[in-house]
C-alpha cells in the first residue's frame, strides 16, 4: 500500500545518501479511461477489473520488484537494486503489453491501456516527495503524448507541466466565459466540385494565446473531465448553426460533429441527441456523429448506442479509419453511413504503393457494405484525381478550403452553392 512503499522508497534512499552501492527507479502506472469504464459499467464491476489489473501486474514482477497500489487506478512499480539501467524501459514496456488484451467482466469485455511516467533516482540527494512528483510528471507527459506509453521524467518536464496547469485553469474559464467557436471544413464531391457537407471543428479563442486549434487543448480536457461539457456545447452549436443557414434560405447540408470517448460512452448521450434536436429543430437526417475506431471496442455497448442513434435518424460516421482497431465484424453489424479515409494515407498515396493500395481496398470495401466513403487531407490536385479513379464519394482537406468561420462559410460557399442551384 501508500505508506509501505513510502517507507520502503525512503530507506532506500537514506542508504544511497550514505554511500551504499544500490539502485532505484519509480513506475508510477496510471489506466488509461478507468473512469469511464467505472461510470458506465458500474463501481462493483470497476473493482473486479482493478483487481484483475492487480493481478496482471503482479505477474511481471523481478525479483527485486515491489508493486503497490497507490489509490483509484494509480499504481507504483517499486525497481531497486537492477544492474542494468535498461531494465527499467524493459520494465515499462513488459506493462503495457499486459494490456493488450481485453479483460472479461461477466458478459462485457473491456479494454484499457496505461500511461506510465519514470522516475530514476538522480546523482544527486532528493526526497522522497520529489521524485514521486518526477514520476507523476512523467505520467501525465506519457498521457499527453497520445497514452498507452512510457514516459521518463527530464529537468525540462517540470516546466512545460507547469505550463499546461496553467492552460488548464485558463480552459475550466473558457467553459464559463464562453470562448469557444467553431470553425467548418466543406466536404466536397469530387467530380462536380459543389459542397455536400460540412465537418464542425471547435477551436478556443484564448485571451492572450489567441486562436488554438483543438489539438492544443482537447487531450487537457479529456484528463479533467471538461470535455463532455465542451462536446455538448459542440452538438448544440453546430446543430443551431445548421438550422439557422437552413432557415435563411439555403440549400441544406450535413454537418458532423466528433465525439470524444468519454462522451461517447456517457449513458445520457442518445437522450442528449434527441433534446438537442428538438431544441434546435434540426431535422436528424442533417447531423453527423463521427466515432473513432477504438470507440467501437467496446462492441456491445457501441452496437446498441449506435442503433438508437440511427433510429433517430442521425448519421454515422467512422472517423481516422485504418488506424486502430479494424474489424470486420463491427463493420458488418454496425448502421455506418460514412467511413472517413484518414489523412496519413491520402497524403501518401502518389508516393508509397501499400497507402495507394489501403486507399482502393478500403473503398471498395464500404461501396460493398454500403457506405459512403469520405477522403481527409486532400492536398494536391493529383491525390484528388487518383480518389476520382477510385470512385471516392466525397472528399476534404486544404485543396479546397482549411476550416472557416460560419460567415466564411456562408460567403465562400453556402451562397455560391444556392446560386449554382438556380443555374441548374
Amino acid at each position: 500500500n501508500r505508506r509501505y512503499i513510502n517507507e520502503e522508497i525512503e530507506n532506500i534512499i537514506k542508504e544511497i545518501n550514505a554511500g551504499h552501492e544500490r539502485s532505484l527507479a519509480l513506475l508510477f502506472i496510471d489506466l488509461d479511461r478507468f473512469k469511464v469504464i467505472n461510470d458506465n459499467f458500474s463501481h462493483s464491476s470497476g473493482d473486479v477489473f482493478l483487481k484483475k489489473v492487480s493481478e496482471r501486474l503482479s505477474s511481471c514482477l523481478g525479483k527485486n520488484d515491489v508493486l503497490a497500489r497507490m489509490g483509484g487506478d494509480e499504481f507504483i512499480f517499486l525497481l531497486k537494486d537492477f544492474e542494468n539501467p535498461d531494465y527499467i524501459t524493459a520494465k515499462a514496456e513488459e506493462v503495457l503489453k499486459l494490456f493488450d488484451e481485453s479483460i472479461f467482466i461477466g458478459n462485457d469485455e473491456l479494454h484499457t491501456s496505461a500511461s506510465i511516467g519514470i522516475a530514476i533516482y538522480p546523482d544527486h540527494p532528493i526526497s522522497m516527495e520529489k521524485l514521486m512528483i518526477y514520476a507523476d510528471n512523467a505520467m501525465y507527459q506519457a498521457k499527453e503524448k497520445g497514452k498507452n506509453r512510457y514516459s521518463v521524467y527530464t529537468s525540462g518536464l517540470l516546466a512545460g507541466m507547469e505550463d499546461e496547469y496553467r492552460l488548464e485553469t485558463d480552459l475550466r474559464r473558457a467553459v464559463e466565459n464562453d470562448e469557444f467557436v467553431l470553425h467548418y471544413q466543406p466536404q466536397i464531391h469530387p467530380k462536380t466540385g459543389k459542397i455536400v457537407g460540412l465537418e464542425a471543428l471547435i477551436r478556443w479563442q484564448h485571451p492572450s494565446l489567441g486562436l488554438l486549434p483543438s489539438g492544443k487543448f482537447i487531450k487537457l480536457a479529456e484528463d479533467n473531465g471538461l470535455i463532455n461539457q465542451i462536446g455538448k456545447w459542440v452538438i448544440s452549436e453546430a446543430s443551431s448553426q445548421n438550422k439557422k443557414w437552413q432557415d435563411a434560405g439555403y440549400n441544406p447540408l450535413k454537418v458532423s460533429v466528433n465525439l470524444s470517448t468519454q462522451q461517447f460512452l456517457t449513458k445520457d448521450l442518445v437522450t442528449f441527441m434527441e433534446d438537442t434536436l428538438a431544441r434546435t429543430g434540426l431535422d436528424p437526417e442533417y447531423l453527423v456523429v463521427e466515432i473513432t475506431e477504438y470507440m467501437a471496442m467496446e462492441y456491445e455497448y457501441s452496437l446498441k448506442v449506435l442503433k438508437q442513434l440511427k433510429e433517430i435518424g442521425i448519421g454515422i460516421s467512422i472517423d481516422d479509419f485504418g488506424t486502430g482497431y479494424s474489424s470486420l465484424t463491427y463493420l458488418n453489424n454496425f448502421p455506418i453511413d460514412f467511413i472517413k479515409i484518414d489523412k496519413s494515407f491520402v497524403s501518401e498515396i502518389m508516393n508509397d504503393h501499400p497507402n495507394a493500395f489501403i486507399v482502393k481496398a478500403i473503398i471498395t470495401l464500404a461501396h460493398n457494405l454500403q457506405m459512403q466513403v469520405i477522403a481527409e487531407g486532400v492536398e494536391t490536385k493529383e491525390q484528388l484525381d487518383f480518389l476520382i479513379d477510385q470512385q471516392c464519394d466525397f472528399v476534404q482537406g486544404f485543396y479546397f478550403s482549411k476550416p472557416l468561420s460560419a460567415n466564411e462559410i456562408e460567403r465562400n460557399y453556402l451562397e455560391k452553392n444556392n446560386d449554382r442551384e438556380r443555374d441548374y
